[in-house]
């Protein structure tokens, strides 16, 4: 598995491309059990601030939900 440098990258590309909206990737991320809210995950994808290390273990899965959800790619890129 890549570093989670890499899936912050890869969120940020997302959501700059407009291939997932920042709350689809939130809402994701919330299920999964993301405490980091919605402006701090935002502000963390664009590397701004940190999150917790349970947070960034947490983006790589819900990326994996929404990317399959929106068939943005043929598979998750990390």
């Amino acid at each position: 598995m890549r570093s989670m440098e890499n899936v912050r990258r890869a969120a940020w590309e997302l959501v700059r491309t407009e291939r997932m909206t920042m709350d689809d990737l939130w809402s994701a991320f919330y299920r999964l059990g993301g405490k980091a809210g919605k402006i701090e995950l935002e502000a963390y994808i664009y590397g701004l601030i940190p999150v917790s290390s349970t947070d960034k273990q947490l983006l790589a899965p819900a990326l994996t939900i929404i990317t399959r959800a929106h068939r943005a790619t043929d598979g998750a890129p990390w």
